[in-house]
């Protein structure tokens, strides 16, 4: 049975613009768009693909509204996202042979797009590897767009003002969730001097009377400006980051100096 044509809304066509930014490649996966940091288009078998995935500490999932693909496909993001563009009401049919592409008010003018991949150099199906997902979160809130820039404007100013980081690097800027005085604070931390830059108080449920959890700033910078309900676990070493407007999870691994006790 040959699949329809779906349309691709605009909170995924700017969400595509994310991943482009992030990632020579995205992968749809039926109702679900996978995005990780770094490159992987080249990555021709699982080995390669599953080691370079599991190098990195930065992914999103998207949920769609309806299902794209029967199997797993890897696009090229950048091409892909420059062909979307093209229209105003992009639609999309990915069947076993080929990606078309089409304008729902000119739907009798197509473009096929070629540059995926369903199957590794060896022919077998490109397959993701397990991924870790909170099960019992220890720590939840919500942290809001103005938090979100507000550190990161204050790590710039920051390189500003120590000539774009002397003695270190913005990466070893580190951003902490923890307690301080009897309240559940957020940090931005310069690990080069151990100079707190900046410290928001926040409202947080805490499984844990004692906890701290750290995050790279390196990681941290490419969560897009938005509002998010936050959960962590020291158990898996692991921040989940839900933007209900984007319909995105942002996974970002945390540092194993983080703990979390009674």
């Amino acid at each position: 049975m040959t699949p329809k044509f779906t349309p691709i809304n605009q909170t995924t066509i700017n969400n595509l613009n994310i991943y482009k930014s992030l990632s020579d490649s995205i992968f749809i996966n039926k109702d679900r768009i996978f995005c990780f940091e770094g490159n992987y288009y080249d990555k021709d078998t699982q080995s390669k693909l599953w080691g370079e995935i599991g190098n990195k500490h930065f992914r999103c999932v998207e949920e769609l509204d309806d299902e794209l693909s029967q199997n797993l496909i890897k696009l090229n993001s950048k091409k892909f996202v420059k062909l979307i563009e093209k229209f105003s009401n992009p639609q999309i049919r990915i069947s076993e042979s080929k990606i078309e592409v089409r304008d729902e008010r000119k739907n009798r003018t197509k473009e096929l797009f070629d540059d995926y991949k369903t199957r590794y150099k060896d022919e077998s199906k490109i397959q993701l590897p397990p991924f870790k997902e909170i099960k019992e979160p220890e720590y939840q809130t919500i942290v809001k767009v103005n938090y979100v820039k507000r550190l990161k404007r204050y790590i710039e100013i920051t390189s500003q003002k120590r000539g774009n980081f002397i003695k270190g690097n913005p990466t070893r800027i580190q951003i902490m969730f923890t307690k301080e005085n009897g309240e559940q604070v957020i940090l931005a931390e310069d690990m080069n001097d151990g100079i707190v830059s900046h410290s928001s108080i926040v409202k947080a449920e805490s499984m844990k009377k004692d906890f701290r959890y750290v995050l790279s700033y390196k990681i941290f910078r490419l969560l897009p400006d938005d509002n998010y309900m936050v959960q962590m676990s020291c158990k898996d070493y692991l921040s989940e980051w839900f933007c209900s407007k984007r319909s995105i999870k942002f996974c970002l691994d945390i540092l194993k100096v983080s703990y979390a006790k009674n």
